[in-house]
């Protein structure tokens, strides 16, 4: 009877082929197949686990403002991933509320992994208009151009469909007055 071993290697490229040959010639059962694997650690050698469709998501979302779904499917695709994860990543961050949809196959990066989300009391555009508007208007009576609300409105994140809304809702509840075509005040009681 003949004693026969399971011998199971990891090798590097260079030589699976002499291996391969010898092994295909004498052994009873051959099998080959490559390692998939995320790279090499620098400093122990150990191969890494393949970076996932979430870690590549975060890690373009992270380089720039924004990035292009294409691009994660290219590197999802590059180190032999499946581009259902990206897909199935953007979904779960958006869901998360960590990911923004900015535009067809782009998107951004809200918050960090970790970070908890802020919600927004209700009627916070409300009182962040009249503090800007407070804060900017003088006693001259002129009022506050409504361009200049805008840009602070979004410097401080709401949206720009939601400047004009807030001053009209801000007019008829007689909290802001508009002293003239795109002028406000706030109104002392």
């Amino acid at each position: 009877m003949r004693k026969l071993f399971h011998i199971e290697a990891i090798v590097d490229h260079t030589i699976a082929w002499d291996i391969a040959n010898i092994a295909s010639k004498k052994a009873v059962k051959f099998e080959m197949r490559p390692v998939v694997h995320g790279g090499e650690d620098e400093e122990t050698g150990e191969l890494k686990a393949r970076p996932t469709g979430k870690e590549i998501v975060l890690a373009l979302a992270r380089s720039g403002k924004s990035f292009v779904i294409k691009d994660a499917i290219a590197e999802v695709k590059r180190v032999g991933g499946s581009p259902h994860s990206i897909y199935a990543a953007c979904a779960d961050l958006k869901r998360d509320k960590r990911l923004k949809r900015i535009g067809p196959g782009e998107y951004q990066l809200i918050r960090e992994v970790g970070e908890k989300a802020v919600r927004k009391p209700h009627g916070s555009v409300r009182a962040a208009a009249l503090d800007i508007i407070r804060a900017a208007q003088n006693g001259s009576g002129e009022g506050v151009p409504s361009d200049l609300i805008a840009e602070k409105m979004m410097a401080r994140g709401f949206g720009k469909t939601s400047i004009s809304t807030t001053l009209s809702q801000l007019t008829a509840a007689k909290k802001v007055k508009r002293v003239a075509a795109g002028r406000y005040r706030v109104e002392e009681a």
